[in-house]
This record gives structure tokens, sequence and C-alpha cells, in this order.
């Protein structure tokens, strides 16, 4: 048996002294690194490292739910009907020069009229509220390469596209301030109100927070809600919310 173990060892010098001699060479010592924190901040560990950079060329495009911008006009990838294809007169899709940084673009465009930037299509496109007057001053700025009208049809959900006749349960939205803030009026001078809009169009109609709405509402009379200053989306009411509806209605104990 021992001949049989010693056979197993592989041929040439197997050194013990080489093993001891790594085993010692291995660092032991423990390295201590200690924050200083500011002790009348629980956030404020040092100052921020600030690096430069530069900003990659974007295309002229701005690649929305309904199609494609380009700085000739709209490609469109889905089917709107007619009634969805009305442009609303206080919005303007505003395409912005790629070579320029997108945050100094936001800036002159909002330093160039009275308007409030809603959202950003990327890569170059501003989705842009106004009044038409402050709408059409856009177009004389530098760092402005189109200005495009904006069809209803972007501002609602993909089913209500597609689904013409009947009624449905609903949940209609005001515009967002620059703290994500929902609000029934959308301000920039144009009269509206998102309350005006659910008592004209919707049926048993209520708000469970400021900037929005649920209700039923026939669907031949979506397309003309829609073109109000004060709404900024239109969506099927999800089921959690119907449901929390009909509890209120009733008056039953439940948790929404």
């Amino acid at each position: 048996m021992g001949l049989f173990l010693i056979s197993l060892i592989p041929a040439g010098d197997f050194d013990l002294n080489q093993v001891d001699d790594s085993t010692e060479a291995l660092d032991r010592s423990v390295k201590r690194v200690e924050i200083a924190a500011d002790p009348n901040s629980i956030q404020d560990l040092q100052s921020p490292t600030v690096s430069q950079g530069f900003e990659r060329v974007r295309d002229n495009t701005a690649d929305s739910i309904i199609g494609l911008y380009t700085e000739s006009g709209l490609i469109p990838s889905v089917h709107l009907p007619n009634s969805l294809t009305q442009p609303r007169s206080d919005l303007a899709m505003v395409i912005v020069d790629g070579d320029v940084g997108i945050w100094d673009a936001r800036l002159e465009v909002e330093s160039s009229a009275e308007v409030e930037i809603r959202t950003t299509i990327p890569p170059s496109g501003f989705l842009v509220q106004g009044t038409t007057e402050e709408l059409n001053k856009l177009e004389f700025n530098s760092v402005v390469v189109a200005v495009h009208p904006v069809p209803t049809g972007l501002l609602v959900h993909p089913l209500l596209t597609v689904v013409e006749e009947g009624s449905i349960m609903v949940e209609i939205l005001g515009w967002k301030d620059d703290n994500l803030q929902r609000h029934m009026e959308p301000g920039l001078g144009l009269s509206s109100s998102l309350t005006d809009v659910a008592s004209k169009w919707l049926i048993d109609e209520w708000s469970p927070e400021d900037g929005r709405f649920w209700g039923e509402i026939d669907l031949s009379n979506l397309a003309a809600m829609i073109e109000d200053p004060a709404v900024a989306y239109v969506a099927p009411l999800p089921v959690q919310p119907l449901i929390c509806l009909m509890v209120t209605e009733l008056m039953l104990p439940a948790q929404c």
C-alpha cells in the first residue's frame, strides 16, 4: 500500500520550504479607510466628483408612440382614426439641432417664448405647450430645426385608437409641473380646467386627486374632449381604480 501511494507522487523536486516561504510572503496587514461625514447632514459624505465630457451628436428626430418626427414631418407607425388626427392648437412637436446639448436646447426653447416643455421625445424632440402666438415664436429660435403639429391621437392610450364605439370607463390626466405634480389647469394663458372637461364629457365623474379624473365617456365624444388644453392624457381606467370607484359610490369599506 505504501509503495502504491509513493507511485502517485509526481516526478520532480517538491520543496516544502518553498510552500512555507510563499505563505509567509502574504501581506497580513489591514488597511483602514475612514470617511469623515458631515455631522450636520445625513447625506453629505464628501464633495461630489464632477467629470467633464461631451454629449453624443443626436439625430434631428423625435421617436413618438405614433411615429417618427423628422425635419420634414411625421412618419406614422400606427393607424389613427380620422377623429384623432386633428392637431391640438396648444401643442407643438419641436425638433432641436442634434449638435446642441439637449439641456442647453431645452433652456433656449423655454427662454425664447412663454411655453412649457411637457416632455422630451428622444432623441431631439420636445412636446411643447403654449398659445398659438407663443408657439409660432419657436420657429425663429436658432436651436430649432422644425416645429410640427401634434395630433390628438398622441395623447390617448393605444387601445382607445382602435375602439371607436360604445362607452368606457377612462382616466383623464392633467399636465405635470417641474415638481411632477399634476394640475387641473394648464396655465400659460390657456383658459381651461380639467374639472370643466370632466363635468362636460364624463358620466359620474370623480377626482381621486388633483389633476386626475375618473368616469365614463361615450367614445364618440373622445376626440372632442382631447382637444381641450387641460387634457394631457386619456387611458382606459385600470381594474383597481375601477373597483375603488364602485366601492366609493356604494359607500362600502375597502382599502384602495
